[in-house]
C-alpha cells in the first residue's frame, strides 16, 4: 500500500501553522486594533488548536497518510500548547 499525504495532513499543517502565527501577531495586533479584533484573533488561536489536536489524532490514526507533514504541524501543535498552558499557569499564579 503506497503511502500519501492528503487533505488531511495539509489541513492539519495550516491550522496550526495560523494558530502559531496568530500568536505571534497578536501582540501586534492588540497595540493597533481595537478589542473586538484582539478577541477574533483569541478565538481563531484557541479554534485553530482544537482543529490541530482533532487533526493530530486524524491523521496519526491513518494507515495510508504520510507522517512527514503531520509531524511538522504537530511540532507547531506542541510549541502552541506549551505556550498557551505557559500563560495560562502564568497567568493563574500571578493575578
Amino acid at each position: 500500500m503506497k503511502k500519501i499525504s492528503t487533505w488531511k495532513s495539509y489541513l492539519f499543517l495550516i491550522s496550526s501553522v495560523l494558530a502559531t502565527l496568530s500568536m505571534f501577531l497578536l501582540d501586534p495586533i492588540s497595540q493597533v486594533a481595537n478589542k473586538s479584533v484582539m478577541n477574533g484573533v483569541a478565538i481563531l488561536i484557541i479554534a485553530g488548536l482544537i482543529v490541530s489536536v482533532v487533526m493530530a489524532v486524524v491523521t496519526f490514526s491513518s494507515k495510508k497518510e504520510r507522517k512527514l507533514i503531520p509531524g511538522f504541524a504537530l511540532i507547531f501543535t506542541i510549541f502552541n500548547i506549551g505556550v498557551i498552558a505557559f500563560f495560562m499557569w502564568f497567568g493563574a499564579n500571578f493575578a
